[in-house]
C-alpha cells in the first residue's frame, strides 16, 4: 500500500490550482487556433462531449490508469516485471489491456 497522504502547505495548493487555470486557458487559445482549420463552428460541444466521452472510457477502465502510472514512473519494463509491480493483474488482463493502450496510441 502506497504512503500516507502527505499533508500540502497552502502555497503549492495555490500554484497548482494556478497551473490548472493556465492549462484551461492554454486549451481553449488551442482550440481557437485550430479552429479556422475545422469545418464546424469553433467550440463544437458535441465533438468535445463524444471526445471526451471516449477518453474517459479508456481511462476509467479498471487497470488502465495503474498500467500508464507504473510505466510513467518505472518506465519501459519488460512484461513479467510489469505483472510484479502491478500487484493482482492476471497475465490475460496486463495482455488485454496493453493491446487496448497501443491501439489507442497511449503506449509503444
Amino acid at each position: 500500500m502506497p504512503n500516507p497522504v502527505q499533508n500540502i502547505s497552502e502555497d503549492s495548493i495555490t500554484l497548482i490550482k494556478s497551473k490548472i487555470d493556465d492549462t484551461i486557458e492554454n486549451g481553449m487559445s488551442i482550440r481557437q487556433a485550430l479552429a479556422e482549420y475545422s469545418n464546424s463552428d469553433a467550440y463544437d460541444i458535441n465533438w468535445e462531449v463524444q471526445a471526451a466521452v471516449e477518453a474517459l472510457q479508456v481511462f476509467g477502465s479498471r487497470w488502465t490508469i495503474e498500467i500508464l502510472s507504473t510505466l510513467y514512473i518505472a518506465g519501459p519494463r519488460r512484461f513479467n516485471e510489469m505483472k510484479a509491480l502491478l500487484e493482482g493483474i492476471s497475465s490475460r488482463t496486463l495482455s488485454d489491456k496493453l493491446t487496448l493502450l497501443a491501439s489507442e496510441g497511449l503506449i509503444n
